[in-house]
């Protein structure tokens, strides 16, 4: 998600550590939202505005994660459960709202289909990090043998 939307916060003044420093508040909500707000807007406020969009989303999250936290115990069991799969369940509409041509939704289809036996195989917390690179190898394999690339 940085390496897509880092070049499009870049100008010529900002400097290398000015860009990783950014880097670490991409998360979906600001990279989903940056990815069509973004490159609609004048180069030199892009940064200004991502850094304030992602320090929103940031101390949203936080507060209603400690909100959860402290609520969570009073909760019944299954409504807690439900809102556990909220945040799964926004990842793929957020992804799927940014999706544009054969390559976005061929990577979103294959990584679908492959997070059960990655889940089931793979586990100890890298499962994601296999799904993302076998579903987007396998989509960038499918583009390719289209002829486009």
């Amino acid at each position: 998600m940085s390496v897509s939307l880092l070049p499009l916060l870049r100008t010529e003044k900002t400097g290398f550590f000015k860009q990783v420093w950014a880097s670490h508040f991409v998360s979906v909500t600001v990279w989903a939202e940056c990815m069509r707000r973004v490159p609609l807007m004048p180069r030199e406020i892009r940064m200004a505005y991502f850094l304030g969009f992602a320090g929103a989303c940031i101390l949203t999250s936080a507060a209603f994660t400690a909100g959860g936290y402290y609520l969570l115990p009073s909760l019944p069991a299954v409504l807690g459960a439900a809102l556990l799969f909220v945040s799964p369940l926004y990842f793929l509409v957020a992804v799927m709202k940014g999706a544009r041509g054969i390559l976005d939704w061929s990577a979103l289809a294959f990584g679908l289909i492959l997070t059960g036996p990655a889940v089931a195989y793979v586990g100890g917390g890298l499962d994601l990090l296999a799904v993302g690179l076998l579903g987007g190898t396998a989509a960038y394999l499918l583009r390719r043998a289209r002829g486009r690339t």
